[in-house]
């Protein structure tokens, strides 16, 4: 086959014949190509609406936990309310200072009230007394705050996200007085175990602020004894009442 057109026309040939192969294969491997990316895709989606899913169940899961140890205090502060006459000033004080220990983390509350350098600064034997002394007083508090029943109804009304994984809780306070009142509840986790960490009395009022600011004065200029005996006194003076 040494003839020029022949060597030509069966080259011609042969990239007729062999290319439809060649465009036939080129075309399944883009199909494939295709399938693996939408299956890729589809995957992908489906991972993240799973991951969505999840996130919202535990979040679900914090803010039923959470709302959980609301509705324990709110039904034990009805629960004194019901025989505030009965109690006393006294007996209220007495009965709030364990449903504090239960429902709040008087731990947190109290070294944001006097701050973490003044904490670490004291012995464990000043620690443990100041939480004691802080809890009665908080319990006083509590006592003077709530001492007469006005049909008192608390009402969960909403829950955020807060910072470092906590949760505020936030509720209203009807009563047959005109005026609804605004408490938000910042809600920790510790061991599995949901506490109150700070209220917001009107929505914004910080708890531990305000005790912040009655202890700095104090602490600053006269020290750990002086802040226990002024904590003492305010806890006797509401006790009088």
């Amino acid at each position: 086959m040494n003839n020029p057109i022949l060597l030509a026309a069966y080259a011609l040939l042969l990239i007729f014949t062999l290319a439809p192969v060649a465009t036939a294969q080129t075309a399944a491997d883009d199909t494939a190509s295709t399938t693996q990316a939408e299956a890729q895709t589809e995957a992908a989606a489906q991972a993240e609406a799973e991951a969505a899913a999840q996130a919202e169940a535990e979040d679900q899961a914090k803010v039923a936990g959470a709302s959980a140890v609301i509705d324990g205090f709110h039904n034990s502060l009805i629960d004194i309310l019901k025989r505030s006459d009965e109690l006393g000033m006294q007996g209220r004080t007495d009965e709030l200072y364990p449903i504090l220990q239960k429902h709040m983390n008087v731990l947190a509350l109290g070294i944001g009230a006097v701050g973490k350098r003044n904490w670490n600064s004291w012995e464990t034997e000043q620690q443990d007394l100041f939480i004691d002394v802080f809890t009665r007083f908080m319990a006083s508090t509590y006592a003077s705050r709530f001492k007469e029943f006005n049909n008192q109804e608390f009402r969960i009304v909403g829950d955020r996200a807060g910072p470092r994984s906590s949760v505020i809780i936030m509720t209203e306070v009807h009563s047959k007085l005109p005026d609804v009142v605004n408490i938000h509840y910042l809600m920790i986790n510790r061991n599995d175990a949901w506490a109150i960490a700070d209220i917001f009395l009107d929505g914004a009022i910080s708890e531990v602020a305000m005790r912040r600011s009655d202890f700095s004065g104090i602490l600053r200029t006269e020290g750990f004894d002086a802040l226990i005996t002024a904590v003492d006194n305010k806890t006797a003076a509401r006790l009088s009442q």
